[in-house]
């Protein structure tokens, strides 16, 4: 990335080529899959949209009804507080790792990442302050004028001289 480009132009040009993408079809933006929709009569019935992560890592997309705080997941009760919840679209959804009863929890992750003085915000922070505060470099005249200065010199003084 060149000095004289910014962060800014060099995001405007990545989201400006994301949306011919889009345009020309080459990619699609993501949908959910049908078995993890959510209707409106699901919501008034205290479903959930499952993310649930296998042994082998592939995910699926499930709708799960909510009943006392828990879900029912492969025959084992799994925890489904509001502290577990994310959203979707607006939608309630949780991440279930399949080796765990308890879903991923936003709220622990950050103080985790926090703890471990890992989080992005800071430095997020950092680089818009260095960008907006960042001075201009003085430009600097070189040393190329010395060499016409000196030959304007001798000939100024030849001229003079003669």
């Amino acid at each position: 990335m060149d000095e004289e480009t910014t962060m800014k132009d060099e995001l405007k040009k990545l989201n400006s080529n994301f949306e011919q993408l889009l345009a020309s079809d080459k990619i699609k933006k993501f949908k959910l899959p049908s078995k993890g929709k959510l209707s409106k009569r699901d919501l008034k019935n205290n479903m959930a949209t499952v993310i649930a992560i296998g042994e082998n890592r592939e995910i699926k997309f499930i709708k799960t009804a909510i009943s006392e705080g828990t879900i029912n997941f492969e025959g084992i009760p799994r925890i489904a507080t509001t502290d577990y919840m994310l959203s979707y679209q607006g939608k309630p959804a949780i991440i279930l790792p399949s080796w765990s009863v308890r879903p991923f929890s936003p709220v622990e992750s950050y103080t985790q990442e926090v703890k471990d003085k890992m989080t992005a915000a800071g430095y997020k922070l950092l680089l818009n302050r260095i960008e907006l505060g960042k001075v201009a470099d003085k430009k600097k005249f070189g040393n190329w004028w010395i060499i016409p200065l000196i030959l304007g010199v001798i000939i100024i003084g030849y001229l003079i001289l003669s």
